[in-house]
C-alpha cells in the first residue's frame, strides 16, 4: 500500500468519524449517511486499488491513481455541504468580515472589483475557474521534466494538500464574501465575465469553503512542485499563480485571511506529505 492509498483511507476514516459524532442541529441540507456512504465507496476504491497494483503494471496504476484522484478530489470537496455547517453552525464568516474592517476600515474585496478594468475582469475570472487544472498541469509538467518516482511524490503532495485543506473547512467553515452580501450582477461585468461568475456560484455544491483558500494553497504546492522538479517552468507558474491568488480576493470569493492561511499552510502541508513518504520509505526523486 501506497503513501497515496494511506492518505485517504485516513481522511476517510476521520470524515466518516466526524459524520458519526456530529449531531447536526436539524441543520437544512444535513446527510450524514449519504456523506458516509461516499467516503466509505472512496475507502473501498483504495482496497480495490491496493489488489489491481498486485496485477496491472505501474505505468496503468499511475494512470488509475491519477485519474481517480481527477475524479474524487472535487467530489470530496462537494461532499462537505452534507456536513456544513452541522458541525460548526456558528457564522465564522461575521469575525472574518470584522477582521477585514480592523485590517483596512474596509472590505477590501468589493473596492478591488470595482476597480478592476473589463479585461482584468475577464482574465481573473478565467484564472479562476481554471483553478482545477493547475495542480494537474504541475503533475504533467513534472511527469514530463522530472523522473517516475517525481511524478508519484507530486501526485501524492497535491491529493493530500487538497485533503489538508478540507480538513481546514471542516474546521472553520466559512462563507465568502460573495456569500454574505452579494453586490448588483453588473459589478462583475457584462457579458462573458458575468456568466462565468454566475456558473461558479451556481455549481459549488459547498459554500463554506475559505478557510484556508485551497485556490492559493494549492497554486502555491504546485509552484512549488514544478520549482522541485522542472525548474524552468517556474517563471511561468508564477505568472499564473500570482494572478490566481489576487482574483480570490479581487472576486470577492475569498477573505484576506483566507488567502494569508492558505499561503502560510501550503509549504507546511508539502512537509507534511513529503515526511510521509519517507516513513514509507519512498522511492527518492
Amino acid at each position: 500500500m501506497l503513501t497515496l492509498e494511506r492518505i485517504w483511507l485516513g481522511y476517510c476514516a476521520a470524515m466518516i468519524a466526524v459524520a458519526l459524532i456530529a449531531d447536526g442541529g436539524d441543520t437544512r441540507g444535513h446527510q450524514p449517511w449519504l456523506f458516509i456512504a461516499l467516503h466509505l465507496g472512496i475507502a473501498g476504491m483504495q482496497g480495490v486499488i491496493v489488489l489491481l497494483a498486485c496485477r496491472w503494471p505501474p505505468l496503468r496504476m499511475r494512470l488509475l491513481r491519477g485519474c481517480f484522484a481527477c475524479i474524487a478530489c472535487p467530489i470530496t470537496f462537494s461532499s462537505l455541504a452534507w456536513l456544513l455547517p452541522a458541525v460548526h453552525p456558528e457564522p465564522f464568516e461575521w469575525f472574518f468580515l470584522g477582521l477585514e474592517l480592523r485590517w483596512f476600515g474596509e472590505d477590501l474585496s468589493q473596492r478591488g472589483l470595482l476597480s478592476l478594468s473589463p479585461l482584468s475582469l475577464l482574465l481573473l475570472q478565467c484564472l479562476y475557474a481554471a483553478f482545477y487544472v493547475l495542480p494537474v498541469a504541475a503533475a504533467l509538467i513534472v511527469a514530463r521534466r522530472g523522473s517516475v518516482a517525481a511524478f508519484d511524490r507530486s501526485l501524492t503532495i497535491v491529493v493530500g494538500c487538497f485533503l489538508i485543506s478540507y480538513l481546514g473547512y471542516l474546521l472553520v467553515p466559512t462563507l465568502g464574501p460573495n456569500q454574505v452580501y452579494k453586490l448588483p450582477p453588473e459589478a462583475y461585468g457584462r457579458g462573458f465575465p458575468a456568466l462565468l461568475h454566475q456558473a461558479i456560484e451556481n455549481s459549488e455544491a459547498n459554500p463554506w469553503d475559505c478557510f484556508p483558500s485551497g485556490h492559493t494553497m494549492l497554486a502555491l504546492v504546485s509552484t512549488i512542485l514544478v520549482y522541485r522538479w522542472a525548474r524552468a517552468f517556474t517563471l511561468l507558474m508564477i505568472v499564473v499563480t500570482v494572478p490566481l491568488i489576487a482574483a480570490t480576493i479581487l472576486l470577492r470569493y475569498h477573505w484576506t485571511a483566507d488567502v494569508l492561511a492558505g499561503s502560510l499552510a501550503a509549504l507546511p502541508a508539502v512537509w507534511i506529505i513529503d515526511y510521509l513518504l519517507l516513513c514509507d520509505g519512498a522511492p527518492a526523486a
